[in-house]
Order: C-alpha cells, then sequence, then structure tokens
C-alpha cells in the first residue's frame, strides 16, 4: 500500500497511466480488514503477483471537495469518475495498467444496487470480516487466539460444529428484517449496522423476542415510503430470494463480519463450561479483540469464496 497521504484522482489516474511495474491497483473502502485481504487476494495469485499490483485505500484519494473520505460510497463515486473519464484500463508501453474497487456486499444482491463492471469485486459474504471467520483455518486460528494446543483446538472445533451456519439460522428472523428495512427504503432501527441480533435474547441470544420483532417489523412498514400493496410486493420478493438462499445451504453468506467474535466466543465458552480441573482453561481475556485478526492470519487463500474473487482481478491483468 502506498505510504502517500493523499492523491487527487486526476493525480491517481495519472499514476496508474504512467505505471510500469504495477498492472492492477486495487481500491479498498476500510482500513481495519481491507487493505490485508487485498492483499492476501493479490499476493495469492501468481499472475497479478506477476504483473505486480498496489493497494489504495480510498481515503487516500481525495474527493472534488478536496476531502479524504472513506466507505463504499466514496469507492463506487471514484468509479463512476473512472468510468466516465474512460480511464478503468490504461495502455502504455508496459502493457495494460488496470484499477478494480473492492466492495463488501453487505445486502445489495438481496435488495439491490449491484453494480455490473469487471473493475468491480464484491465480497462472496456479507463482508471481508465475514470472510475472514467463515474462509479460516479454525483449528490454527483458535490455537492463537484462545491459546490452545492442537488436540484441544481440533476438539473444540469439531464439538462446536458449524457455529456459523447455527447462528444464520437462529438469527434468519433478524436477517430477514434487516434485509428488509434497507430493500423498502425505510431506515427504521433493524439493520445491518448492529452489532447484534436486537430481536434475540438470552445469554446464547438464541431466543426470538416475539413482542420486539413486531415492533421491529411495524418500524419498518411505517417508516418505508413505499405504498401498502408496493410494500407487500417487495417483501415478498426479498423473502423468496433469502429463503432461495438458505434452502440452497448458503445462510452463511449473509451473516456480517461483526456479529461473529462475540458467538464465537460465547461457542468456546461454551465447550470450556463446567471444566473441573482448569477454571481457567482457555485464553478468555482479550478473545473477542484479537480473534478476528487471527482468523484474517489463518485465512486459507484456496477456499472457494476468496478463489471466485480473485479470479475476477486476475482477468483484468
Amino acid at each position: 500500500m502506498s505510504r502517500r497521504p493523499s492523491f487527487s484522482r486526476l493525480g491517481i489516474l495519472r499514476r496508474i497511466g504512467m505505471s510500469y511495474d504495477t498492472g492492477l491497483f486495487l481500491v479498498v473502502e476500510g482500513k481495519v480488514a481491507d487493505p490485508y485481504f487485498a492483499d492476501v487476494l493479490c499476493s495469492s495469485s501468481p499472475v497479478i503477483s506477476g504483473a505486480g499490483y498496489e493497494v489504495l485505500l480510498i481515503a487516500q484519494i481525495e474527493a472534488p471537495s478536496g476531502a479524504n473520505t472513506g466507505g463504499k460510497q466514496a469507492v463506487e463515486d471514484l468509479f463512476n469518475y473512472c468510468k466516465r473519464a474512460g480511464k478503468l484500463v490504461q495502455v502504455n508501453s508496459a502493457g495494460p495498467r488496470s484499477i478494480a474497487f473492492l466492495l463488501d456486499r453487505d445486502s445489495c444482491d438481496v435488495t439491490g444496487g449491484i453494480k455490473r463492471s469487471p473493475h468491480i469485486v464484491y465480497t462472496v459474504y456479507a463482508d471481508t470480516e465475514a470472510h475472514l471467520f467463515i474462509e479460516t483455518d479454525q483449528v490454527a486460528m483458535l490455537g492463537v487466539a484462545a491459546s490452545l494446543d492442537r488436540a484441544s483446538a481440533m476438539s473444540v472445533v469439531a464439538t462446536i460444529g458449524d457455529w456459523r451456519k447455527d447462528l444464520a439460522n437462529s438469527w434468519r428472523p433478524w436477517i430477514e428484517l434487516c434485509y428488509l428495512n434497507e430493500a423498502t427504503c425505510a431506515g427504521a432501527w433493524p439493520s445491518l449496522g448492529h452489532s447484534r441480533s436486537l430481536v434475540h435474547k438470552g445469554k446464547a441470544m438464541r431466543t426470538l423476542d416475539s413482542v420486539t420483532y413486531s415492533a421491529a417489523l411495524t418500524a419498518i412498514e411505517t417508516a418505508s415510503p413505499l405504498l401498502p400493496a408496493a410494500f407487500a410486493t417487495r417483501k415478498r420478493v426479498v423473502l423468496a430470494r433469502i429463503d432461495a438462499r438458505y434452502r440452497a445451504g448458503r445462510q452463511v453468506e449473509f451473516l456480517k463480519g461483526k456479529w461473529l467474535p462475540s458467538r464465537l466466543a460465547h461457542a468456546v465458552e461454551g465447550y470450556f463450561h463446567g471444566v473441573a480441573w482448569n477454571p481457567n482453561p482457555w485464553h478468555r481475556s482479550g478473545f473477542e479483540d484479537a480473534v478476528t485478526r487471527c482468523c484474517a492470519s489463518h485465512l486459507v487463500t484456496n477456499a472457494p469464496g476468496l478463489s471466485r474473487m480473485r479470479a475476477k482481478l486476475e482477468l483484468l491483468v
């Protein structure tokens, strides 16, 4: 990643056009997990590594106002600018020089808003953080994050099973509410921005609170600008799309990364609950803060999601 503090839009396009050792410039929206994730995507590809690549934070590239901002909208605005300028690919004596954009899919594949372009690569799961938890070597990751020997980590993984799919099944009502909120432009409080489900309760957060659920649905119906008939149609379409993915066994694609550290901690805690020989059999302190980085450091580079995204980037060089 470039150490320069910022570029103008025109400046970054000139830099790309004059580059002789970099065939792919990849712009990411966030600074927490995205730069490392993007680097893994590129460095694990002989094609991209051979052409040369550079990862750029969107906050490094000034908006027309001169501000340096992050986020998906800023990335989409830059993509639109490059497309209008005809600069998504530039060619010099070293060959084609491409710019690409890595975006969190979030809910847009179900609710609308996907941009169709070879230069935009969406995460297969909801966001990059979700990829870290879903496409990691769980045994190696838990060994580091929870300070476990390999045999213990293997036992934990075997016992807790596919805790991510279990969570997606348990939180399906919350997921449906969040997607419905997005699809109907309601802007109500049930949203993917929360760190947990707000309609489930209990220590395990698996018990649906029917009163809160009803209140959430009412809030969405009330806030949506759609007329009742249009709202009902949109609701039916969105729920059918979600149901199709659940029936296909792909429900983990709905999980937001920010939901997962605490849920994994709860699963591991359940495994060790009641251990008589040691009241502190695993390193619980700081687990939730460290586990995301531990997942990142043990990404499985040939996992299906990463492979799919990498293949799309390889077509640009």
